[in-house]
């Protein structure tokens, strides 16, 4: 997916004032996109009849952080929503390396197949006809999938089911849907950042994300992060992007601020675990990149910003 514009931002701030500015700006605007977003699809589920959202995009898009916007926009709409993280139905992690050495050794996530489809299809069927069903949790630190937990609909208002994650915009997931009316949300890093006069690519910024919340929130080591990459990005090209103009709408999730942001958390990860082999070269690239760029601190952060997806306050 090419860019849809480039982003000019200067390497040095002159203070700190200016920056806390370009954090402030960022991230109203965006939350501007994502209000009007929501509210459209608000307005679907009350006059439509829609029952369900599928909320979609590649890794590191912020999804969470517009699946919390939306939720927000349908309950003040009247709507009962529940979430469906399809993250959850991941088979567990012992299965997906066996998958994996069957498929040349590649461990891909974002995959379908990563999926326990049968699952899922179970628990949606539950869901539309009875209003309950067993839902599973997947532990990313232990690999392993946990529960049933129910979620019981039966209760609230007019529910709303708001299903997350890389695959709700996969064909084979949206066959299990039952053909309930639905609208469709993608979102994804969009558009490029020149700092000074180094250009980030969309794709080196989802990078970079991905790189330090599976740091932090994940345990994963930056070689294990790099090593899944591969294969993320053979996906992405395979499934995900090529699908994205079928969604309703469409959201550009770039924050103007955040390679001056990520870059004290990338240049610690990599000082803290040396990556070697094959992937070095990425490494050296980006840290390569990233050395003029001042930083920024997090502490500039809205109470709601997407960035607290990724970086761990």
């Amino acid at each position: 997916m090419l860019p849809i514009r480039n982003i000019t931002i200067p390497p040095v701030f002159h203070s700190e004032a200016e920056a806390a500015e370009l954090v402030r700006i960022s991230e109203r605007d965006f939350d501007r996109h994502l209000s009007e977003a929501a509210q459209t699809v608000s307005e679907a589920c009350v006059h439509d009849g829609v029952k369900i959202v599928r909320l979609s995009g590649p890794t590191c898009a912020g999804k969470t952080t517009c699946a919390a916007k939306l939720t927000n926009a349908l309950e003040a709409a009247g709507r009962e929503v529940y979430p469906v993280s399809l993250d959850d139905f991941f088979h567990d992690r012992n299965t997906l390396f066996a998958m994996a050495q069957q498929n040349g050794g590649k461990l891909d996530y974002d995959s379908v197949d990563a999926l326990d489809l049968d699952l899922l299809h179970t628990c949606v069927h539950d869901l539309m006809t009875t209003g309950k069903a067993g839902m599973p949790r997947f532990n990313f630190k232990s690999g392993l999938r946990e529960g049933p937990i129910l979620l019981d609909t039966t209760e609230g208002r007019t529910p709303v089911f708001l299903f997350e994650g890389i695959q709700a915009v996969y064909p084979k997931v949206i066959d299990m849907l039952d053909d309930a009316p639905d609208r469709s949300i993608f979102m994804c890093v969009r558009s490029s950042i020149t700092v000074g006069d180094v250009t980030f690519e969309p794709n080196e910024i989802r990078l970079m994300r991905r790189l330090v919340r599976d740091e932090a929130k994940r345990g994963a080591k930056p070689e294990f992060t790099l090593h899944l990459w591969h294969s993320v990005r053979e996906n992405e090209e395979k499934s995900i992007f090529p699908e994205a103009d079928k969604c309703d709408y469409k959201l550009d999730s770039t924050m103007p601020f955040e390679i001056h942001m990520l870059k004290p958390h990338v240049e610690r990860i990599f000082a803290d675990h040396p990556v070697t082999g094959e992937d070095a070269p990425i490494t050296a690239e980006l840290l390569r990149k990233l050395s003029g760029v001042q930083s920024i601190s997090h502490k500039y952060l809205s109470k709601g910003s997407l960035y607290h997806e990724f970086i761990l306050v």
